[in-house]
């Protein structure tokens, strides 16, 4: 029972994201917008400053980013920046910036 429950799990992780991103595919489309997703994987937007694009490893308890250059601000905050930075970057034609 437990081996069917942890398969059943991965089967709702597989499968919820994917369904979540075709939706919003979907509605962008409608929308006449562009869908961009972001590679986080690469990016990495939650090591990442939105300002200068250092990255510093953080634990998943460390909530707040603060950098070298001054930039202080919720984790969420900077990781959505360096998101919105990356997509529009993509959208502007330019070339994103290559993971260190």
């Amino acid at each position: 029972m437990v081996k069917q429950k942890a398969g059943l799990n991965w089967e709702i992780l597989n499968t919820a994201p994917a369904m979540t991103l075709n939706l919003l595919r979907y509605k962008a489309e409608e929308a006449s917008s562009e869908f961009v997703e972001v590679p986080t994987k690469q990016i990495k937007p939650s090591q990442t400053c939105p300002d200068c694009g250092a990255k510093k490893k953080k634990s998943l308890a460390e909530r707040w980013h603060s950098c070298k250059c001054g930039c202080e601000k919720p984790r969420d905050v900077a990781s959505a920046q360096v998101n919105l930075n990356w997509a529009l970057g993509v959208q502007a034609g330019n070339q994103p910036k290559k993971a260190a």
